[in-house]
């Protein structure tokens, strides 16, 4: 008996996949690009209500940029991705990619999900 709950623990040890967890729900918006590697990472999530997270800690709008150069500072190869809920204001996206940018981002990925087609 212990001997087939032990394939089975072994089963979906092997068979299951882990997946970081986001620390707020999003649904990104539909694409038809490829995917990018997981070296220095730096995530920016924006939930459906405009609000930030950097690094899974909730942030203000006037403190993102800052908080990217000094990352950027520390790894000049850090690659930043953005991650927007598909109902979030446009408006409030384009802020925080214009704080993105003045902040020196020289490349941003915005994680999107593939579309069905």
């Amino acid at each position: 008996m212990i001997n087939i709950v032990f394939l089975l623990l072994l089963f979906f040890m092997l068979a299951g996949t882990v997946e970081a967890i986001d620390i707020v729900q999003i649904t990104p918006p539909d694409s038809t690009a490829g995917e990018q590697e997981d070296n220095g990472v730096a995530n920016i999530l924006m939930d459906s209500e405009g609000k930030l997270f950097f690094e899974s800690e909730a942030v203000e709008l006037v403190n993102l940029g800052a908080d990217i150069a000094a990352k950027l500072t520390e790894d000049p190869e850090l690659q930043v991705r953005f991650k927007v809920d598909g109902a979030a204001s446009t408006i409030q996206v384009i802020h925080v990619l214009d704080a993105l940018r003045n902040a020196g981002v020289p490349e941003l990925v915005l994680l999107t999900l593939e579309a069905n087609q």
